[in-house]
C-alpha cells in the first residue's frame, strides 16, 4: 500500500515541477520580448538593412545586392565568410532597378503560382 502512494506521490511531484518549468519559460520569454534591444530579436521598426537582389552562383555560394542606409554592397557570401567585394553607386542600382522593372523588394511568387507553372511544364 505503501508503494501506491509513493508512486502517485512521485507523478504528481514531477507533474508540478513540470507545471513550474513551464510558467518559468513562459514568463522568461515574455520579459525577453519586452526588454531585449530590437535589433538582437531578429526584427525592428525601422529596417535599415535590406537584401535588393541575391543570385546562387555555385553550390554554397551566392552574391548579394544589399542596401544599407544609402549605400549600396556588393557582398560574396561563401562558406568561409563574407567578402565586401565593392561599394556601387546609388545611380547605378536606381538604373538596374527601374530597367527590370522592379522594386526594392521583389515579392517572390507564392508556393501556387510555383506549382502551376512547373505542373503546365510537365503536361505533353
Amino acid at each position: 500500500m505503501f508503494g501506491e502512494e509513493n508512486v502517485v506521490l512521485s507523478l504528481l511531484g514531477a507533474l508540478a515541477v513540470l507545471a513550474v518549468v513551464l510558467v518559468l519559460a513562459y514568463l522568461t520569454t515574455r520579459f525577453l520580448a519586452v526588454h531585449m534591444p530590437s535589433g538582437l530579436r531578429g526584427g525592428s521598426r525601422h529596417r535599415h538593412l535590406t537584401v535588393v537582389e541575391q543570385v546562387p552562383v555555385g553550390k554554397e555560394s551566392k552574391l548579394l545586392l544589399v542596401k544599407f542606409e544609402d549605400h549600396y554592397l556588393l557582398l560574396g557570401i561563401t562558406q568561409g565568410g563574407v567578402t565586401c567585394l565593392k561599394e556601387l553607386p546609388e545611380e547605378d542600382v536606381a538604373a538596374w532597378i527601374d530597367k527590370d522593372g522592379q522594386g526594392e523588394s521583389p515579392v517572390p511568387p507564392s508556393f501556387r503560382e510555383q506549382l502551376q507553372r512547373v505542373l503546365e511544364r510537365k503536361k505533353p
